[in-house]
């Protein structure tokens, strides 16, 4: 039997949809926000944007992992790992509160409430929220993440999404000197070469990117 078969009925998985590009973009509606899990069981809030064009981006917020506080020795290391996991959680709801209030969508006295577990955080922000957004359009950025996707920015000092209300001159929207506004290029060009050329020498390499915590 033939390895390659051409025929009519072959296709792609081509799914077409369009990307914002990094940059400023106005007029951008909140299409729906969600809460659900990976194909790894990972949970996920995942708030999804799009342009009057159809282009789409979003921002997805995974729970912050807890770390193993009986590795560290010393009741000192298990304080800075505690005030660390503690400030991480904080800046996610920082940046959650900054897309639903600081867009509009929900009034600042009315986005409290508490929860002990990430499905329930994640499933009162989805409550609170209802249909607020329908309709609302707002200013966003979009950047590059470290792994070149476009999203909105993980930082919370700087303003990222605001209403439209807000017009051009006033708004505090800037693009940052810490922004990534283009894709990186890897050091070194992948080089082709036989996956099953058991001759040839393979190197690993260690990940020593600062933000790769312990937990």
């Amino acid at each position: 039997m033939a390895l390659y078969k051409m025929d009519k009925d072959l296709k792609g998985s081509f799914d077409g949809t369009p990307y914002m590009d990094s940059g400023i973009h106005e007029n951008v509606e909140m299409d729906r926000v969600e809460y659900g899990k990976s194909d790894k069981g990972n949970e996920f809030i995942a708030f999804y944007f799009k342009d009057a064009s159809g282009a789409q981006v979003s921002k997805t917020e995974w729970p912050v992992r807890e770390p193993d506080y009986d590795k560290v020795d010393n009741e000192e290391d298990r304080e800075k790992l505690k005030n660390m996991y503690e400030s991480m959680v904080t800046n996610q709801m920082a940046r959650i509160k900054h897309i639903c209030v600081d867009s509009g969508y929900v009034e600042n006295d009315k986005f409290v409430f508490e929860a002990d577990t990430f499905e329930k955080f994640a499933k009162s922000i989805i409550d609170i929220l209802n249909d607020s957004y329908k309709g609302k359009k707002v200013r966003i950025k979009v950047v590059y993440d470290r792994n070149n996707f476009t999203s909105l920015p993980s930082y919370t000092r700087y303003v990222w999404i605001e209403p439209m209300s807000i017009s051009s001159e006033e708004s505090k929207m800037r693009i940052l000197s810490i922004d990534k506004m283009e894709r990186t290029r890897p050091d070194r060009e992948p080089v082709d070469s036989n996956p099953f050329d058991n001759s040839s020498t393979k190197s690993e390499s260690t990940s020593t990117n600062k933000e790769d915590l312990p937990f």
